[in-house]
């Protein structure tokens, strides 16, 4: 189980140089912060509010749902982040890229992808039609988390599933 363990680690650690090093911009460095900031906690909770206070009728249920499944995975994320402790990239990998603030709490999972895959998945089934749009950004979201050197690539993995399962179950228990 060892061996399954340290082949992870060894393909995180290879994906989050080539994200977080390689691919590394002036450009990128502008643009790639303001994807963060789709995950994070006023963000995704303000789009649900606004949808729930401007929304009518269906729209207004699918803000609620968002919000319900935001909440639930929050939860979760914060549970398995206190549980599993694993350090954050930049406090292992010396050479990582940061470029916002360093968060001190753990790695695992990534709460920001989280948040934006809960909320992309409950707009989508809102609005099927923009849903490319919805997991597209969410899966920016994710990609920024590594890029600014906050999460590994299997923490962002988690996340999406977490946001994407909560957001799924959720809307089973609405519908």
């Amino acid at each position: 189980m060892n061996r399954v363990f340290e082949s992870i680690l060894k393909y995180d650690i290879a994906i989050f140089n080539a994200l977080n090093d390689r691919i590394k911009t002036n450009i990128f460095d502008k643009i790639i912060p303001y994807f963060t900031e789709l995950g994070s906690w006023w963000f995704t909770i303000t789009a649900c509010l606004l949808i729930i206070v401007f929304g009518k009728g269906y729209t207004r249920m699918m803000g609620i749902e968002a919000a319900t499944s935001l909440t639930i995975s929050h939860l979760i994320v914060q549970g398995l982040k206190k549980k599993i402790g694993r350090k954050r990239p930049y406090l292992s990998i010396l050479d990582a890229n940061t470029l916002r603030k360093l968060w001190e709490d753990h790695s695992f999972p990534s709460g920001h992808t989280t948040a934006g895959f809960a909320l992309a998945v409950s707009l989508s089934f809102g609005y099927p039609a923009l849903y490319l749009a919805f997991l597209g950004l969410a899966t920016m979201v994710g990609i920024s988390r590594i890029y600014v050197g906050m999460h590994y690539p299997t923490d962002v993995l988690m996340g999406a599933a977490i946001g994407s399962g909560m957001s799924l179950l959720t809307h089973v228990i609405f519908v």
